[in-house]
């Protein structure tokens, strides 16, 4: 009869087919009294619910009587459409299919048991069949420990907010806890909490079966301490007080503990506590877990020789055999037919009784049946007017509340509004009087010089091509704005295009090549010819004119330009770096130690004024950024980001 699991201290496998949380007394007393019960019930739930109390008690007694009953508890469940008697009929199947040792059948049922005990709000049976499920996981298959786990987790849960008398089904899942981690080092606090607290729930159920698999710990500590005789006797006692309450796999499992102590190197005379075993489970009904036992047994009288042992032994093999196959040659299947016929006859009583119980009900009622009609039409026509009377109230409390809150959404995207055209205003007047202050003044000094002084032709087309260029750079600017107060009004839609930066950056470098040659500047475009960028051909441009401009009037004379692209992912670096003149290199310096980037600043701050802030926002509005960084040897870059053209 070995069943127990790697890493899983014995006993355990047991521990969860327990349903009561009551005290056990003998079994042919508790039977009795329970049986007794049963044909006082007048109600079809009630008798199910005792059946119940009767099929549980028996799976620890005999398990053909318990399988007897789950057949009879499911039958009369779906015949009065009783969900929790169908549950209880589920569980006691899953149950009888796992001592046959047939986990995969128990899985099933007890998963059915779960949906129908939680769909009832049954929190006990509920625990109880989580934690089945952990066990028939562990016994079903090795590599299922952590479904198993997950369930004792959540039985777990659930136990620990039952109230008395149900938080006995606690102590069962603590002990199943300690089953579980009783091996493992690194939980020894949570096993020897989960001891604690399991006695600490039986002490209010002194005669409860779930003791025993607690005292069994102290045996289990007895022999790990040395103490092999002082743990074989506590072993002993335990299984005869077992026997006393009727416990026979309770007792069973007692001493299939003594194989264990075995194993850990205890000297015992294992052949008489198999021999136990055997007959104690041949007498519960046990069939088909009795044969490691008798194979054991088997064994060593071959051994020995013992022939007539040898013969006993083996005519019980073939006796278990044959009853896999035919299973009505089982004694226990006679037992159940009597308790079949005997019940058929108490559920028939009990029908009549229940028959009989209705129609003196009725016979009453009916004289009550007019005043009960009168107060609920009375009580019914009060309900209907409070409940009009509310219900016009809540509609035009409704149609309020919708008023109110149209309202606000209106005020509140007016309001949005009109903040975003004030900042738009403030940018404008800005950039205005940063940006073109310089050059009108330029053309007002210029046009004072000629007013004030006379000039020799040659003086005179240098002033005029002095006021041309700061009239052209005026209406770049004035162009410029323009484009950016386009894209700031609603309305404004960003249409990507394919553009070529090489190509695009070439014509800004041959139209600045004057101002490049006068500070003496080398510019290296080293962006790919084959680069495409998704973006606004106008905007960018704009963006490329513009830093170029600042990176000619700040760079250091005869220093280097170098443009280059730097692709990651889906997005391309356009890196413009330089070397900046000594007081704007302070400048950065100074602003990057205030702040670890310094780019609002920068970009706000730069010699060329705000313009840099449009540029910004046309990079923005193409779905990329704008930043300034630092490089090494003094050096600092422009780098703009955008997504390429896949």
């Amino acid at each position: 009869m070995k069943r127990a699991l790697p890493g899983i201290m014995a006993g355990t496998v047991i521990l969860f087919f327990v349903c009561s949380s009551t005290a056990q007394q003998r079994r042919p007393s508790q039977v009795d009294q329970i049986y007794s019960t049963l044909l006082q019930q007048r109600d079809s739930m009630a008798y199910v619910d005792v059946l119940s109390q009767l099929g549980m008690l028996y799976h620890m007694i005999n398990r053909d009587s318990c399988l007897w009953y789950a057949l009879k508890i499911q039958d009369i469940s779906e015949r009065i459409h009783y969900e929790k008697g169908m549950a209880n009929s589920l569980n006691l199947l899953g149950i009888c299919h796992a001592l046959k040792g047939n986990f995969k059948l128990a899985v099933e049922y007890g998963f059915q048991a779960l949906q129908r005990y939680r769909a009832v709000g049954d929190s006990a049976n509920t625990s109880q069949v989580l934690n089945n499920l952990c066990v028939y996981y562990l016994n079903y298959t090795t590599d299922k420990k952590k479904e198993a786990y997950a369930y004792l987790q959540e039985a777990m849960k659930v136990a620990s907010q039952l109230k008395p008398p149900e938080d006995s089904f606690y102590s069962l899942v603590l002990m199943n806890y300690i089953g579980f981690f009783g091996e493992d080092t690194t939980k020894r606090d949570s096993v020897k909490w989960a001891i604690g607290k399991s006695r600490e729930i039986l002490v209010k159920y002194p005669l409860s079966r779930f003791a025993f698999y607690i005292d069994i710990t102290i045996a289990d500590s007895l022999m790990k301490a040395g103490k092999g005789k002082e743990a074989e006797k506590m072993v002993n006692e335990l299984a005869t007080s077992a026997l006393d309450k009727g416990l026979t796999y309770v007792a069973i499992e007692m001493y299939e503990r003594m194989d264990q102590y075995r194993s850990m190197g205890y000297h015992t005379d294992a052949v008489y506590y198999w021999e136990k075993m055997y007959e104690l489970g041949k007498q519960a009904g046990y069939n088909d877990l009795q044969m490691p036992t008798l194979a054991n047994l088997y064994k060593h009288y071959s051994a020995v020789n013992d022939q007539a042992r040898m013969n006993y032994y083996s005519n019980e093999i073939m006796r278990l055999s044959a009853g896999v196959q035919d299973v009505e040659k089982q004694s226990g299947v006679k037992y159940i037919d009597f308790f079949l016929k005997e019940q058929d006859k108490n559920e028939l009583k009990v029908k009549t009784a229940l028959q009989q119980q209705r129609i003196e009900k009725n016979d009453y009622e009916d004289e009550s049946n007019r005043l009960g009609l009168t107060y609920i039409a009375v009580i019914s026509g009060l309900m209907i007017l409070w409940y009009i009377r509310q219900r016009y109230y809540y509609r035009s409390q409704k149609k309020a509340t919708a008023a109110l809150a149209q309202l606000h959404t209106d005020l509140s995207g007016k309001q949005l509004q009109l903040e975003i055209n004030d900042a738009f205003k403030n940018k404008l007047i800005t950039i205005i009087a940063n940006d073109f202050r310089a050059p009108l003044t330029h053309i007002t000094k210029v046009a004072d010089l000629l007013r004030t002084r006379s000039m020799n032709q040659a003086d005179m087309m240098l002033v005029i091509d002095q006021i041309a260029a700061s009239s052209g750079k005026t209406l770049l600017m004035f162009d410029s704005i323009l484009r950016w107060i386009k894209s700031q009004l609603s309305g404004f839609v960003f249409v990507p295009q394919s553009c070529t930066p090489h190509l695009m950056l070439g014509v800004v470098l041959q139209d600045m090549e004057v101002q490049v040659k006068e500070r003496q500047l080398k510019i290296l475009n080293r962006v790919p010819v084959a680069l495409q960028l998704l973006a606004d051909p106008e905007m960018l441009q704009f963006v490329h004119r513009h830093l170029l401009a600042t990176l000619v009037e700040s760079a250091v004379t005869g220093s280097t330009i170098t443009i280059v692209s730097e692709q990651e992912g889906k997005l391309v670096d356009i890196n413009l770096t330089f070397v900046p003149m000594e007081h704007l290199r302070v400048r950065i310096q100074r602003l990057f130690d205030a702040d670890n980037t310094g780019n609002e600043q920068l970009l706000q701050q730069s010699d060329t004024g705000l313009i840099l802030v449009i540029c910004r926002d046309f990079i923005t509005k193409m779905q990329g950024s704008i930043r300034i960084t630092k490089q090494e040897g003094g050096r600092l870059s422009f780098v703009y980001t955008l997504p390429i053209l896949v």
